[in-house]
């Protein structure tokens, strides 16, 4: 998160690192190992992930 990703190369890391299997998802989260269930529900999750991260001032501009 240094500013040289945008949203969607950042998503695009996200699921290599799920492929690669050091990203785990919640057991909450029914993907059936889908790989397009499992773009949608990290998509959806990214924004709000970024907003929390932001909150905490932890991404600065």
């Amino acid at each position: 998160l240094d500013g040289t990703r945008d949203r969607a190369a950042l998503l695009e890391e996200v699921l290599a690192g799920v492929a690669r299997g050091e990203v785990k998802l919640p057991q909450d989260i029914q993907t059936g190992e889908d790989p397009q269930q499992v773009r949608k529900v990290l998509a959806e999750a990214l924004e709000p992930s970024l907003r929390t991260l932001a909150r905490a001032a932890l991404l600065v501009e």
